[in-house]
């Protein structure tokens, strides 16, 4: 005797019933070919199919009934269905995570993408998040303070985007905290979360994930030295970042500590003063290009560029007259070995294994600090040297450790 139903399963069962008793086989096909799509796309099913879906898998082992009565179109195509489900990594038949209920906006500076290093990276590891777990994803980069104000308005108001079970804004460095400081009813709670990333600022309520270049850029300025490079410039986005002071600190002491004496009048910012826009300097790639000349004309032996997108255009004037450049460089934030034999080695942030932990943890509701601070001692920060420069790696390797352990004095005096 068959076991008494529920209210669901019989109202499933007489909905699905009725419009198979009007076109039995055609019904069923159209089922079939929809949870196909549906697994194709990895996208979750309409809701008003739930119940017929709900029929099919409940009750296939009830076709028999069906097949006994020599109807066996039914039996033929329940059991394709059936069979299908299990070839088909989607719905409650995947452990997967689903992020299909979840909506991400990430804000960008008016730096913008194209910099070939930090924000390209991160555009590009959020694009590989959305493909694996079919979240929805908008990238914006506010042309001003007043557009990124309105946009994340939109994020805190918008009805439509509410409707998602999980929603997160991203805002890209710290250039975003003059704005949260403005803005104190932007906040996290309920369905919405905030990550201010690469920042070390945690008293806004939100998650924070950042990472410091001290230590990288201590070992890379005592290495410069070692390396009997004697007159070494340095070229800042600007006076404000964070992140940007903290590589400017770490070249210099380590030049220092190898035994040099940094001049002040070599470090050169692209812009030259303070101030609370998303304006610091990352994309001025052919004023770059000019102080790449400057470099030459003052016969410096290396060039420190701590510019984000702005760094592509020293590269660019090395690469148009390489033959004439006697100074090395180096990459920042991501490998730039492509870009000149001249790049001497690459300070590497690993930016995409913090993003991709991060979602990972969001997206299957795990527990997860709500600061995160990466430093040179950690994996999430490393210099890469490139082939020709094996004398210079070894003299960093004896640097290391000293240059881990200045970093944890700084960043403990700071």
């Amino acid at each position: 005797m068959l076991e008494e139903e529920s209210s669901l399963e019989q109202l499933a069962k007489k909905t699905a019933a009725d419009e198979i008793k009007a076109n039995k086989n055609l019904f069923i096909l159209f089922l079939l070919l929809k949870k196909l799509t549906s697994c194709k796309y990895k996208r979750t099913i309409n809701k008003k199919y739930f119940f017929y879906y709900f029929l099919m898998y409940a009750s296939h082992s009830k076709a028999l009934m069906f097949a006994k009565k020599g109807n066996f179109n039914i039996l033929i195509w329940t059991i394709a269905l059936w069979v299908s489900s299990l070839f088909c990594g989607c719905e409650g038949n995947s452990t997967s995570p689903n992020g299909e209920d979840c909506y991400i906006l990430v804000l960008y500076s008016n730096d913008g993408l194209g910099d070939n290093g930090f924000l390209d990276n991160i555009y590009r590891t959020f694009k590989k998040n959305e493909a694996k777990y079919s979240f929805i994803l908008e990238n914006v980069t506010p042309t001003t303070d007043s557009i990124a104000i309105q946009t994340i308005e939109r994020f805190f108001n918008d009805p439509v985007s509410d409707a998602y079970k999980h929603r997160l804004l991203v805002l890209i460095s710290d250039y975003y905290e003059p704005l949260l400081k403005k803005h104190p009813k932007w906040k996290q709670g309920g369905n919405n979360s905030i990550l201010l990333f690469d920042s070390d600022n945690d008293s806004f309520g939100t998650y924070v994930r950042g990472t410091s270049l001290y230590g990288a850029s201590f070992l890379a300025g005592a290495t410069v030295k070692k390396m009997k490079r004697n007159k070494p410039i340095i070229f800042a986005a600007n006076r404000t970042t964070k992140e940007i002071n903290r590589a400017v600190d770490g070249f210099i002491d380590g030049f220092n500590y190898a035994g040099g004496t940094f001049d002040s009048t070599n470090l050169v910012y692209m812009i030259d003063g303070t101030n609370d826009s998303l304006e610091h300097g990352f994309n001025l790639s052919q004023d770059l290009y000019d102080l790449g000349s400057l470099a030459l004309g003052e016969e410096k032996d290396f060039v420190f560029p701590i510019a984000g997108g702005s760094n592509d255009g020293l590269y660019r004037f090395i690469r148009d007259y390489d033959d004439k450049v006697p100074y090395l460089t180096c990459g920042i934030d991501t490998d730039q070995h492509y870009q000149s034999d001249k790049i001497v080695f690459s300070i590497e942030k690993h930016t995409e294994k913090i993003i991709d932990e991060f979602i990972k943890n969001w997206i299957e509701e795990k527990p997860q600090p709500q600061k995160e601070f990466y430093t040179f001692e950690s994996d999430y920060i490393n210099i890469v040297f490139h082939d020709g420069y094996e004398k210079w790696e070894k003299s960093a390797d004896k640097l290391k450790d000293k240059a881990i352990e200045a970093e944890r004095k700084y960043l403990e005096e700071k």
